[in-house]
């Protein structure tokens, strides 16, 4: 939120693994008590489904690490997650996906920048 509050407001938001949770928060599909609760239940058993979570249509267009596309915020529901921590990242086909037909400026909000070569490759391809 710190972003927002320096005036900074995404036109997309991306996400992978964590930060795909994260994401979706930000977005407004998935309330920050669910996000909370979706990371706690995978930090205790990765291969078990959090259970049901309340999603809502985000304000923000959300794309997907998971799916490499554009997911309505409705659709991240329980399985949604479970699929997401069970498949390769799709990172660079979700930045194509969601650069087509934009302008961007990219900002990767990261310890680590492990991302950028995906979201380059991505992009690039655009």
């Amino acid at each position: 939120r710190t972003l927002s509050d320096w005036g900074v407001e995404p036109a997309v938001v991306l996400g992978q693994g964590t930060g795909e949770v994260a994401a979706a928060v930000f977005a407004g599909a998935l309330p920050l008590d669910e996000g909370a609760r979706l990371i706690t239940a995978w930090s205790r058993r990765p291969t078990t489904p959090p259970g049901p979570l309340r999603t809502r249509p985000g304000a923000v267009p959300f794309y997907s690490s998971a799916t490499g596309g554009y997911v309505d915020g409705t659709d991240l529901d329980a399985p949604y997650w479970d699929r997401s921590m069970r498949t390769h990242p799709r990172l660079a086909e979700a930045a194509g996906a969601l650069a087509e037909g934009r302008r961007l400026r990219v900002v990767e909000i990261t310890p680590h920048p492990v991302a950028h070569l995906a979201l380059r490759r991505g992009l690039d391809a655009v």
